[in-house]
């Protein structure tokens, strides 16, 4: 079995370099959206998408290559079993990282719970911290993180879109595609809107 080789996790590149420049981050974003799009195309919910399930190849690199990895606690979106794990089975998440909802008794698992782990790392990856809540709702205010404060308003009103603490109100993956190719310029955008294939991040 050949793969290809990760100098480290995403956290541990956070650690390292500190807050990832806007463009670095567009970039990740890419790369991860293409692995979930591909994912949920196939009927299957990651349900465990944080910094240290991506893979980053090139740390330095001003244009990272990353993998979405440990599919360790997927399931189908169905109510069918795989391998131990279904929609149902109680599994929360990781703390930091999982949706609201999925704490509450009974949840069904459902994609939106992966695109809110999703915006999580992208607001980790702009302000060099996980979220902050206030009166049990995520705090994104550009007084939260003065490094988020500096990130563009069209980033921060992205991340807000997606973090939104309803399932049915969060930007859905199509949306969030879109907005990310519309702030990469130029080739930077390239094969955000196909299938997965060189850039799908798994």
């Amino acid at each position: 079995l050949l793969m290809e080789r990760a100098r480290c996790d995403l956290l541990e590149a956070v650690s390292r370099a500190g807050l990832f420049s806007e463009a670095r981050a567009r970039l990740v974003m890419r790369q991860l959206l293409s692995a979930l799009c591909y994912l949920h195309g196939q009927g299957v919910l990651h349900r465990d998408v944080k910094l240290e399930n991506v893979l980053v190849r090139d740390v330095a690199d001003a244009s990272p290559r990353v993998k979405l990895c440990d599919l360790g606690h997927s399931c189908l979106s169905s109510s069918e079993w795989c391998m131990g794990a279904t929609v149902t089975d109680g599994f929360l998440g990781t703390e930091g990282y999982a949706a609201p909802e999925v704490a509450h008794d009974g949840h069904v698992w459902a994609a939106e719970a992966d695109l809110w782990s999703l915006g999580v790392v992208l607001y980790a990856l702009l302000a060099n911290e996980l979220l902050r809540y206030k009166n049990g709702a995520p705090d994104i205010s550009t007084k939260t993180s003065r490094a988020f404060a500096q990130a563009s308003t069209s980033i921060k009103m992205l991340v807000k879109a997606i973090l939104q603490m309803e399932p049915a109100e969060r930007l859905p993956i199509g949306a969030i595609r879109e907005g990310i190719a519309e702030l990469l310029p130029g080739p930077g955008a390239e094969g955000l809107g196909g299938a997965a294939g060189e850039d799908d991040g798994l």
